[in-house]
């Protein structure tokens, strides 16, 4: 027999003989056919649980001997293996694997260890779970996992994602180290690299909690302020807890520890930010600051503050240094955000910045599209601020997801305001001009802003607010109570949201006093002095903008439209009789009704321009309802002030203002009028409030003409007319010639002009 170096080869744990034993026992009880055959059984069967080359060591010497025919060790081993192969089935899907066992790390790589011993190579990385992170935005939680990834020659690299993400070991390995990361092709090879990460740095990651947004959480029982300095209560700055507000920008919202500097120091902070008031009028810095010092107080905002006047009005620079109460880094050219981002980002960044002020920079639309665009975003940034609504939306798997509505106290500069009476009613218009503001005294104000300054005040100013809050559980909703009593007693003249708001920005100055008594820096007297002065400034300003938001009710842009579009040459009213040229005397001119005069030769005639939209007499204009509707809205999107209002909602509107000279007995807001000899249905509307725009009592019904041949129609009270002139100036509208008061085409000349 030749020397292989298996004689010795034994197994202790399947009891397999070694050869040269086996060979003596065989010759021994080869003439006992029986106990052959089970010998030889039981030999191949251990035998089919071990390697190739001491199957074929062993069947060399059997076959050899004469003990077994080749083919019958063939057939012998093949059911050996095969019964071994089930036995080890069996054994993977009752026993319980050692998952410890199962991966191995060595050298920058990671193997799959099988049950034999031998190991696979699985990634030619090394991966650590260093934390979980749980992201709180105050609406949802997050998990993110933080892994490391390091590579053989020692680089490493980091990636951060979601919690689900985690299974997809390409994807995270890839955006920490790039093209190095090498994963072995073979089945489920991501999954086994998941598992690998686990088990290798199981009890070696810790966990958190990260907020990401800023604004009022109760933690551990106790009402906290958060921005990327930490939480602040009432004793003060916690930097251990984590805030990342997922942008550089976002990060520069930033308050110090009150508690750090001497109670002079927060005085002198707090009397620093009251005397921002002398930067410009009270029209501008009353509501600016009533802004900031709203902007802590729990509860959504009632209003947009929004300062609009020229370039060069400083609006800015002085929004700026408010907006640094919040953050000495947010410097005129690192403000929050500005109208250039997208509603969708706008929206987002409100929900994030709760409880503090977000400037929204530049609004100042540069083309008709772009001001659509705007006015878009502006609408639902600033409706959804007012009405404390985010929109809704939905998962992947089509559940609902929360809402996030915007919770910042919004604040925005602009060239001008964007038109619809509902989005300017949720907005306080603050107007400023060059030379309201006293240069010097801003730039002192930047610098401390730059220093901290207001920071520390507002820092001071939270830290007493969160003492009020642990004191008193119903403190939220005292500040709600006494918003809704100064709404009460400022009245509810005009639309309803100008006291909301007014109340809103007045409580922000009413609690910022009664913080500035408890520090020192006024004295009771004082305090009440400054609330009158702001009361003051703020109802001037509501009152004011009371009058302006009327310019855009439905009714008003209407009756502005129609007439716009009337002498603009965009629509006509003929002669209720001929159905021709009015034939008309007293103030009102044909071309303010739409006809142009031709001349051929010695005769002059006149021509109607655009689409008709009614009649007139002398008792009145009489519109053909779908027709005006028609005109009126497009040619108040011409204007930029779009008309949404429905014919119906129209109609009852105009009827309660008392602008339809009359109405049917049966409750129709239409009448039946004849017009060049056929009956139509008409609005009857007072000529007078057409053309001026004057508001008029409501007149008593009559019968339609078919009823009573006009017989009994009751007359409206005489008003006197204004000039012209004057009549134009109303409303906004097309640009119109100096010299014959028509409007201009696209490209600025004056349309039918004589003098041009």
């Amino acid at each position: 027999m030749t020397d292989t170096g298996l004689e010795g080869v034994q197994n202790d744990a399947d009891d397999l003989p070694a050869l040269p034993a086996l060979m003596v026992e065989l010759a021994g009880i080869k003439a006992d056919e029986l106990a052959l055959r089970r010998k030889l059984k039981n030999v191949i069967d251990l035998l089919g649980a071990r390697d190739s080359h001491v199957q074929q060591y062993y069947r060399d010497a059997i076959v050899g001997a004469g003990y077994k025919t080749a083919g019958d060790w063939r057939t012998s081993l093949a059911e050996a293996k095969a019964k071994h192969k089930a036995s080890r089935r069996k054994e993977r899907t009752t026993a319980t694997l050692d998952a410890e066992s199962r991966y191995l790390d060595e050298g920058g790589c990671i193997y799959i260890v099988d049950e034999d011993g031998g190991r696979t190579l699985l990634a030619e990385f090394d991966p650590r779970i260093l934390s979980e992170v749980i992201r709180d935005d105050g609406t949802e939680r997050l998990s993110l996992v933080q892994i490391r990834v390091t590579l053989p020659n020692g680089y490493t690299g980091e990636a951060e994602i979601p919690a689900e993400e985690a299974p997809k070991a390409r994807k995270w390995a890839a955006i920490a180290v790039g093209a190095h990361a090498t994963i072995m092709p073979m089945s489920r090879a991501e999954d086994h690299v998941w598992t690998a990460t686990q088990i290798l740095s199981r009890g070696r990651w810790t966990q958190t909690v990260r907020y990401a947004h800023t604004g009022w959480r109760n933690i551990g029982g106790k009402y906290r302020f958060l921005t990327t300095s930490g939480a602040i209560g009432a004793d003060g700055l916690d930097p251990t807890v984590a805030v990342d507000l997922g942008s550089e920008a976002l990060n520069r919202y930033w308050l110090p520890d009150p508690t750090a500097v001497a109670e002079g120091d927060l005085r002198a902070a707090v009397a620093a930010s009251l005397d921002m008031l002398r930067i410009a009028p009270d029209a501008v810095m009353v509501p600016i600051l009533a802004a900031v010092y709203r902007a802590p107080l729990p509860g959504d905002p009632e209003t947009t503050v929004w300062v609009h006047g020229p370039s060069g009005s400083l609006k800015s620079a002085v929004l700026a240094v408010a907006q640094q109460h919040f953050g000495p880094a947010m410097n005129a050219k690192a403000l929050p955000t500005s109208w250039t981002s997208t509603g969708n980002v706008l929206e987002g960044l409100a929900n994030v910045l709760k409880d503090v002020l977000m400037v929204i920079d530049d609004y100042a639309p540069q083309s008709v599209a772009n001001l659509a665009t705007l006015n878009a975003a502006v609408d639902r940034v600033v409706r959804g601020s007012a009405n404390a609504a985010g929109r809704q939306r939905m998962n992947a798997d089509a559940t609902i997801r929360p809402p996030k509505p915007p919770h910042a106290q919004l604040m925005s500069s602009g060239e001008d305001l964007p038109s619809g009476q509902s989005l300017r009613a949720r907005m306080t218009a603050v107007p400023t001009e060059p030379g309201n503001v006293d240069k010097k005294l801003l730039t002192e104000a930047q610098k401390r802003g730059r220093d901290g300054v207001y920071a520390l005040c507002m820092a001071g100013y939270v830290r007493w607010i969160a003492s009020q809050m642990d004191a008193n559980p119903t403190y939220a909703n005292d500040l709600q109570q006494q918003i809704i009593d100064l709404r009460d007693d400022l009245g509810s003249g005009g639309h309803l949201r100008l006291p909301e708001a007014t109340a809103g920005l007045l409580t922000g100055w009413r609690v910022f006093l009664d913080f500035a008594v408890a520090v020192k820096a006024v004295t009771a007297t004082e305090r009440d002095e400054l609330f009158a002065r702001c009361k003051a400034a703020l109802g001037a300003l509501a009152g004011e903008q009371h009058e302006n938001t009327k310019l855009y009710e439905p009714v008003q842009i209407y009756l502005s439209a129609i007439d716009s579009a009337l002498v603009g040459g965009y629509a006509h009213l003929a002669d209720r009789k001929t159905n021709d040229v009015p034939e008309l005397g007293g103030t009102i001119g044909y071309r303010q009704l739409g006809w142009e005069r031709v001349a051929s030769g010695d005769r002059v005639d006149y021509r109607p321009r655009g689409e008709q939209v009614g009649w007139i007499d002398k008792d009145g204009v009489y519109l053909y309802p779908a027709n005006a509707h028609s005109v009126a809205t497009a040619q108040a999107k011409r204007m930029h002030m779009p008309l949404a209002t429905t014919k119906e909602t129209l109609h009852k509107e105009l009827h309660r203002q008392g602008i339809l000279a009359a109405v049917s007995k049966d409750g129709k807001l239409v009448v039946s009028k004849r017009v060049g000899g056929t009956s139509l249905w008409v609005l009857h509307v007072r000529s007078e409030v057409l053309f001026n725009t004057t508001p008029a009592p409501t007149l008593d019904p009559v019968e339609n003409d078919d009823q009573a041949a006009e017989t009994s129609e009751t007359r409206v009270a005489e008003v006197e007319q204004a000039p012209r002139d004057e009549q134009l100036d109303v409303f906004d509208g097309p640009p119109r010639c100096p010299a014959c008061s028509f409007g201009f085409d696209e490209q600025g000349h004056a349309l039918n002009c004589e003098a041009s």
